[in-house]
Parts: C-alpha cells; structure tokens; sequence
C-alpha cells in the first residue's frame, strides 16, 4: 500500500493538494467537509437521545411502570436504543380506553 504525503497535483490554473492516508485520498483545500460529517453525527446523536428519552417517558407513564415491566422496557431500549424505542412505541400495550373522551 502505498502512502504519500505532500503531494501536490497541479492543474492549468489551480492547485489542489490530496493526501493518501491508508488508501483513501482526502482533500485538504475544502476544511469544511469534516465539519458537515461532524454536523451530520452530532445530529444523530441528538436525534437518538431524543428518541430513547422520549420512549423512557412513555414507558414510565404507561400502566406498565406499575406493573413493573418498566425496568425491561426501559433495559431493552439502553441496549438496542433505535430498534428497542422502536419496538416499544410499535408493541406497547394500548391504554383500555379510560382517556377517551365521550362526546355528549
């Protein structure tokens, strides 16, 4: 595998610099594109907080907290947070109907 530094490919009017680091070549001239992919991880990870947060919530104000199956829900959602918030909001029981509004 080969491995330049430094290296520099001209063209007729402009200067691009490429830096072949473990086979890939990256781009020095463009700074900004680690920060998109930086952006990009930091709103995942917001995004998934947000969701295991949200799931935790539900869990715990569902009659299951009562029930005590809260703590396997909310176990099941820490090890397999996108798949396991998404299981509960798919799969959590149902509320009987006691919040239902009655038109008169």
């Amino acid at each position: 595998m080969s491995r330049c530094t430094g290296h520099l490919i001209t063209g007729s009017s402009f200067k691009v610099g490429l830096r072949r680091e473990g086979g890939l070549a990256m781009d020095d001239s463009n700074p900004t594109v680690p920060l998109a992919f930086d952006l990009a991880w930091l709103a995942v990870i917001v995004l998934w907080l947000g969701l295991v947060a949200i799931a935790w919530v539900s869990i715990l104000r569902s009659n299951q907290a009562r029930r005590g199956s809260a703590f396997w829900w909310c176990l099941l959602v820490l090890l397999l947070p996108i798949s396991g918030a998404l299981i509960w909001f798919v799969a959590r029981p149902r509320d009987s109907g006691t919040n239902q509004r009655t038109s008169s």
